[in-house]
């Protein structure tokens, strides 16, 4: 979501900039005695000045504009999911680890574990990984300390949170 925040920020920024240009080019042509080379200006002014803010025009456009304004605000106010996390062994090492390939990695180490399928690694937050996968009860231990230990391989501190979730394997008939 944050590409689409800055792409949207992007072409309401370059909107912005060709109207102001737009505006005073019109703005310079009217000052020096030329008729407006973009802007029918005699044309729209008589419109404004038969629109009053009662008008529903105004209304509806003045609700799209909150409403476009308000959800810009929720998109940037957000929380989202960090792309990142930090990684090495203190505060301010500087090393950071991109999320999908940690989750990748834990993906893989657990899937290494014999009898176990369907891996699933999800990081949240940075701070708290989840393993789901296939795999009778007994291989607990053994996905866990697979995904600690790529963790520590990763460098990615201990404090972080591992919750292993193993479901019981599907068992298809003959």
């Amino acid at each position: 979501m944050r590409a689409v925040n800055r792409i949207a920020a992007g072409l309401l920024g370059l909107v912005l900039v060709v109207a102001g240009l737009a505006v005073v080019v019109e703005a310079a042509m009217v000052l020096s005695g030329r008729p407006p080379w973009l802007l029918p200006l005699p044309r729209w002014f008589a419109r404004w000045e038969q629109t009053s803010l009662a008008d529903a025009r105004v209304f509806w456009l003045s609700v799209a504009v909150g409403v476009v304004g308000l959800l810009i605000l929720i998109a940037q106010v957000r929380r989202w999911r960090p792309n990142r996390v930090p990684v090495g062994d203190g505060p301010g090492t500087g090393w950071w680890v991109g999320r999908r390939s940690v989750q990748r990695r834990v993906t893989a180490a657990a899937a290494g574990v014999t009898g176990v399928r369907d891996v699933h690694a999800r990081l949240r937050g940075g701070r708290r990984l989840r393993v789901e996968a296939r795999a009778i009860p007994e291989r607990h231990d053994a996905v866990r300390d697979r995904v600690r230990g790529e963790l520590d391989r990763l460098t990615i501190p201990s404090t972080m949170e591992v919750t292993v979730v193993l479901r019981e394997p599907v068992r298809r008939g003959a």
